[in-house]
């Protein structure tokens, strides 16, 4: 079966479609390394869940934690967009989770195919609105 993918605008920008994840990584800025939890994924980009910050702009290799059968990318190269907090709707109450967005970068056409095949298997597609609990990965 053949997946359609539904882009939507916001505002002049295309948005690629979000899936609720559970995914442990290892940021290494170069300067230092720290943890934390992607809990947002879409093919273009990640939301992880950290104390820390980041300035926007800095560059950032995401290290999965995750078993070779996920085939996903030992790392991807990503771009701090913004510090922040999401809302997520955890069992109908709403939980500010403060954490870090970042754009994917660099990805070759490899590993862009292995991010969509993780996000299909291990995702929850996200309701344009609503967020939902993730998959346990």
């Amino acid at each position: 079966m053949v997946r359609r993918r539904r882009w939507r605008m916001t505002g002049s920008r295309v948005r690629a479609p979000r899936y609720a994840v559970k995914l442990e990584v290892v940021c290494d800025t170069g300067l230092g390394v720290f943890s934390g939890v992607v809990t947002d994924m879409s093919e273009s980009g990640v939301f992880m869940q950290t104390d820390r910050t980041l300035r926007p702009g800095t560059m950032v290799t995401l290290i999965p934690n995750v078993t070779e059968e996920m085939q996903l990318p030992a790392e991807l190269k990503a771009q701090v967009i913004r510090v922040t907090e999401l809302n997520f709707d955890v069992s109908g109450q709403s939980v500010k989770v403060p954490g870090i967005a970042l754009r994917l970068v660099g990805l070759t056409v490899t590993n862009f195919s292995q991010v969509r095949g993780y996000l299909n298997r291990h995702g929850q597609r996200r309701a344009d609105v609503s967020r939902k609990k993730a998959k346990p990965a």
